[in-house]
Parts: C-alpha cells; structure tokens; sequence
C-alpha cells in the first residue's frame, strides 16, 4: 500500500519550520549588533567633522578664546598686583602680599574653575540643594587634612560662588573687633583688564552676612546677598554677585582658626596669583543647540588646551529593561543598569584621542564601561584654523543604547513571531481538523446519495463555507440535485407521456375505427359525419406533435441558455414593449406594468428576457381570474432586480413551492388544463434555467390574504 503525508503530517512539518525562523533571526542579529557597532564610529566621524566644518567656519573658537565667556578677551596672564591691601583685617593683608609674591612664580599647573550655566538661577540660603546638580563641577582642595570645596556658576545677570569647609571648630568674629582671630574667607577676583578686588567673609555667626570690599583699582563692585551658614562637617557660604565685570581669574583663601591653640591655618586654591574662570562660550552653545541629537549621544566642544567651551546631550545612563522577553536575555546579556557616565561633570578632556587631535589627527576609540555590558564610542575631530588646530570636536554615544534597540527590536520580534506562532499553530490545527472533518462528510454524503443500484436517492447538502472546498461541496450538491433531478425526469417521463399520449391516440385510434366500421359498411354517404372524424384524428396528431415541439424547445432553449450573448438592456422599455407587442394574446387580461425604486440597466439577453416573460405570463394566464389584470413588477433596489408576475386567483398547493419549478412538474388541475395543448411542467422549469444564468433566485409565493399568486426571479444588476 502506498504511504502518503496526511493534512495533519504537512501542517505539523509546516508548523516546526516557521518555529525554526526567530531562532535562526538570533544569530543574524547578532552578527547586525557587530556590523552596527562598526559603523557606529565611522558615523560619529562624519557627525564630528560636519560640526568642526561649521566650527571653523563660523570663527567661533580660535587661538584667542580659551577663557572668554563673551567673544574675545585679553589672555593676559593673571596676577595680583592691583590687589588691595587697604581696610583689610591683620591676616588679609599678609595673605595679600604673599599672593603677590607667588604670582611671579609659573603658574602653568594652577587649578582653573569652569564656570557652569545655570538657567534659572540659585536660591541664596545657605543649602547646597540648589548645587547639588552642579557638584560635578567643584574643585577640592586640600591641606595637613583639612579640606574645602569651591564652585562657580552663573546665568545672564549674576555670578555665583559656593564655598564649602570641613571645620567642626567654628570660631566667629567679635562684633566689635574687626581684627580679632577667627575664621574668615576672601575671595579675590580679577578681570580681564587686570583690575582685581578681594572680598573678606568675617562672620559674626550663621546667616546673611557683608563682606569687606578692598578695590585699589577702583573697580566699583557690591555682593546681591551673602549668606553663611554651618553644616554637619563645618560650614559653607553661598555668594551673589552681578556680573559688572568680565571675571578671568579667582582665588579663595581659607582661615581656620583652632579656638584651644588660637593658630590660625590657611588654606588656598592656588600657590600665587588667581586660579582661571573657563566660561562657557554662549556662541557656541548657541551652535550646538541647533543640533538634533539622539538618545545617547554627546557632543563636547574643547579649546586648544582641551577645557570645554560648550557642550550638549547626555549619555543614557538607565537601561530600561522593563518588559523585555526572558528569552531576550537568555539569548544576549543584557546592559547594566546602573550604568555610570565616566565623563558627566568633566571640565576637560585629557583623552589620549584628544590629545591625538590636538595634534591634528582625528582620534578614535570604543571605551569599554567597568561593570557594564556596554562601552562608549568616542571620535575627537581637530578644529582647524588656517593650518593650527584652535580645538576639538568630541562626540561620543554609548552602545547600550545600540543595544537596546536590538533587543527592544529583537523582543518585539521574538514576542511577535511567538504569539503568532502560536496563533498559526493553534489555527492551523483547528483548520486541519475542521477540514478533515468537512472532507469526511462530504465523502460519506457523496457514498450516500447513491445506492448499489446507481440511483440517486438524495442531493448532497452544499457547504456554506467560501473556500475551495465549500466550492467544491455546493458543485457536489448543484450535480447531485441534476443527477436526481434527471433520475426523476426519467422515472416520470413515462408516467407523464403515457398520460399525456393516451387521450391524442385514443381519439385517432377511435378515429380511425369508425373510418374502417363506415368503409366496411359503406355508410359515407354522411360527408359531414367523415369530415368530424378526420378532423379529430388531426387534432390528435396535432397533440402528439405538439408535445414533441414542446419537448424539443424545452431542450433547445436549455443549450441556448448556456450560449445566450448579453449586452446590457434597458428592462423598463424592453417590459413596456413586449406588453404592447402581446397584449391580443391575453383578451381576458388586462397586462399592467409596475416598476419600483430607481430603474438601472441589466446584462442579460433579449431572447432570454422575452422567454422568461412569455413563460411567467402564460403561466399567470392560466391560473387567472378571468376580467382580472396580469400585473408585471419590476423592484429596483440594493443594486438587485426582483423581475416578478402576480395574477388574481387560487393559491399556490400544499408543498414546497420549489418543487414548482422541477422539470416534468405539474400541478394543473382539470379545469385548468386545455384539450388542445399538453402541459409536461417544462414552462418555470425554464424560469429557474433563465433565474440561474444571471446567478439569482426564483420565487414562487401566494399574495397577501391568498387572493392571488406571485413568481419571478430576483437577480443581481
């Protein structure tokens, strides 16, 4: 016997091979993730080099600008020598003149402050909550294990100074004794014309607090608010001061007074003269926020000594993890999420790729992150000014988030091909089964509907599904209908013509007796009783004739259906015309017209139109009132046609009505049928034949109170 794969076998091989795809999509993914990585540096490149164009194009960076938070200032080299010694406390003034004995010493190592914007300003109270962001900003300082921390900031209008100092022995100044020991700090700050004032903090306990202003150079300078204010550790003070000036150059001086000892310990930012201010440059910031950059990606502006002049972005330092499939991780491991920005607060780079393009050459490296599945790319592109290099374009994006877009990708992949999967699976498993089962009972209907003998005993129930095999079940049922259909036009064919043939042959038959009785007797002398049985043994022949025309138009009109060549017709005046054209044929009816709804045109034959009509109307003829009228409806709606005939009279029999239009079927009853015509029950026969061929349906109903009788076809336009 041969093998063969069952439904079942081909849609479980089906199933396993798309479950197979995601497994296979993980390793191309996989090799996408290292082709994205890649490319990620050589994109970042062409990003960088598109900036340093634009850079060096709009002359926003140059040799000049490495401390300017204006356009271009003077780069002399900072010092103390309009420093004032004048109303200053005993320690001040020698703390003054050892900083102008320093400033004559190289200061090429001395610790600079970046000065940080800040768009909405800080509040003044004496709480680092506002600082907080900027932490990453502040410089520490520290001396025989005393420390202290100092921060800039500024917006538009103001600059702001943040001092904080471990000291758990706060001494306070007498409020008389303006040079008595205690602790104190002075702020000194020199602008780009070398003018300079200093500001002494001498407190006399927490809170609001004035400073002692020494100018020499007469530069005119007041402090908004000063506040100082002790903390767990020591205490910090918060300054406000306008921006009258363009500040270059800062120094802050610690005095730590030991209350038990009363020696007094300084602590300083610098060794001699003033610690640089590296403002932001405002033109370029202005440059990069016209720049659109993604999720995880930053953009550094850096002078020729690497300091950053403006920046913008941020590296995305939380992966979200949230949602993502099991699977996911199984298959990559995944980011960590605590991941730490190495660079968040940088003030400068010293980068080895910085370094390489400061010398000209474009710097490129992928920083792997300790502790994180992830590393950053970093390109440094030189800015270039004629033939110098005036800074550098850093731009670096970490490769979490290439990653998490693989795998945000990859999980929506795996969770979509899964559910799907499943759903294929699941229905394809239905689907085999409903199929199976609908091919078995086709099969057994099929076995059925014939006995052993070949007769066919019953119709096959057509499937109402849409599909191939639902198509298949109904072309079972259409042929199983005509081949029972055709079982019973023979069966009944000789019932029907033994019938129908019995009154035409007995009257020739008796006819034809008396013709040989009168010959045999010589009785013809009576002419006109020879001329009445000739003619009833012509009208016999007439019938017997008649029926075989009947029989054999019932056949030709059935082939002429299936080569009938439609065009489209105007119904309403072919009905209009054809009424005309036969109205003597009915002299006991009146034919009426009816149409409905809005009248469209119908594909259809001429022939097959004026059978259809001259069927429905003699049918409606002969089962009519007589002086009663034969009304023909024509409804148009919903883009259908219900072409029908109604006619006052007895009602339709007991029974189904589509048994009516069955071939060889009729239900006529003496009185309605005529001695000089056969009726086989072909005429709505060819009604349905007519109904079938414009895919529609036939109809047989009584009328309301069943005065009368309605039959017609509805048909699609």
């Amino acid at each position: 016997m041969k093998r063969f794969w069952t439904l079942k076998q081909k849609l479980l091989l089906f199933s396993i091979a798309l479950l197979s795809i995601p497994f296979i999509s993980v390793g191309f993914l996989k090799q996408l993730e290292d082709i994205l990585v890649d490319n990620l540096t050589d994109n970042l490149s062409s990003f960088a080099s598109a900036i340093a164009f634009t850079v060096s194009s709009s002359g926003q960076l140059n040799s000049s600008d490495l401390y300017s938070h204006q356009s271009k200032k003077s780069t002399q080299p900072l010092s103390t020598e309009s420093l004032s010694t004048e109303s200053l406390p005993k320690e001040s003034l020698s703390t003054a003149h050892s900083s102008a004995k320093a400033s004559e010493q190289d200061n090429s190592k001395t610790p600079y402050f970046y000065v940080s914007s800040t768009d909405q300003g800080l509040t003044i109270d004496g709480f680092i909550d506002d600082w907080l962001p900027l932490d990453g900003f502040s410089r520490q300082f520290e001396q025989k294990g005393t420390e202290f921390r100092a921060n800039v900031a500024s917006d538009e209008h103001y600059l702001f100074i943040n001092i904080q100092v471990d000291d758990p022995d706060i001494v306070y100044r007498e409020v008389v004794d303006h040079f008595s020991l205690n602790d104190q700090i002075i702020v000194s700050l020199q602008n780009s014309s070398q003018q300079s004032v200093s500001l002494t903090f001498s407190p006399v306990g927490a809170g609001r607090i004035q400073p002692f202003i020494n100018s020499r150079s007469g530069l005119n300078v007041w402090i908004s608010e000063a506040v100082w204010q002790e903390s767990a550790n020591g205490y910090q003070l918060e300054v406000k001061l306008p921006l009258l000036s363009d500040w270059q150059g800062i120094s802050v001086d610690v005095h730590n007074v030991n209350s038990k000892t009363n020696q007094t310990e300084r602590l300083s930012s610098t060794n001699s003269g003033f610690n640089p201010l590296i403002w932001p440059n405002k033109a370029l910031e202005k440059t990069l926020e016209g720049l659109a950059l993604g999720d995880g990606k930053r953009v550094w502006l850096l002078n020729a000594k690497g300091q950053v002049q403006a920046r913008k972005g941020s590296l995305s330092t939380n992966v979200d993890l949230v949602g993502v499939n099991p699977i996911i991780h199984f298959l990559f491991a995944p980011p960590v999420s605590d991941f730490i920005d190495p660079r968040l607060r940088a003030i400068e780079l010293t980068l080895p790729e910085v370094k390489q393009a400061l010398n000209g050459k474009v710097g490129s490296t992928l920083e792997s992150v300790p502790g994180a599945e992830t590393a950053i790319a970093l390109v440094a592109y030189p800015i270039m000014d004629k033939d110098s290099v005036v800074g550098v374009v850093v731009v670096e994006q970490t490769v979490a988030a290439i990653q998490m877009i693989q795998r945000r990708a990859m999980n929506i992949y795996v969770n979509t091909s899964l559910m799907i999967l499943l759903v294929v699976i699941v229905t394809l498993i239905i689907l085999a089964s409903r199929l199976t089962r609908r091919i078995m009972r086709l099969s057994q209907q099929t076995t059925e509907s014939v006995d052993v003998h070949g007769r066919v005993v019953s119709t096959i129930k057509a499937d109402p599904s849409n599909d191939e095999l639902g198509a298949l079940s109904q072309n079972f049922s259409t042929m199983s209908r005509r081949l029972k259909e055709y079982n019973e036009y023979m069966e009944k064919l000789s019932a029907r013509l033994t019938h129908e043939l019995r009154t035409p042959i007995a009257v020739v038959r008796s006819s034809i007796d008396n013709i040989l009785m009168q010959l045999e007797h010589q009785d013809m002398t009576d002419k006109q009783q020879a001329r009445t049985t000739i003619i009833n043994a012509q009208q016999g022949v007439d019938r017997l004739s008649q029926m075989i025309a009947r029989m054999q138009e019932a056949s030709r009109l059935e082939q002429s259906i299936l080569s009938a060549t439609s065009r489209e017709l105007d119904l309403v005046t072919f009905v209009e015309n054809y009424l005309k054209a036969c109205a003597s044929l009915y002299p006991d009816n009146e034919l009426l017209l009816s149409v409905t709804g809005q009248p469209k045109s119908i594909t259809s034959s001429e022939e097959l139109m004026a059978q259809l009509l001259d069927k429905l109307l003699s049918n409606a003829r002969d089962f009519s009132i007589s002086k009663t009228a034969i009304t023909v409806e024509l409804n148009f709606q919903n883009r259908r046609l219900q072409l029908s005939v109604c006619n006052l009279g007895e009602p339709l029999p007991q029974g189904d009505p589509e048994q009516l239009f069955s071939s060889m079927v009729s239900n006529r009853r003496e009185k309605h049928r005529s001695s000089e015509q056969s009726h086989l029950g072909l005429g709505l026969y060819i009604v349905r034949l007519i109904a079938e061929y414009h895919n529609g349906n036939y109809f047989a109903r009584n009328l309301e109170g069943n005065q009368g009788v309605m039959i017609g076809i509805d048909v699609p336009l």
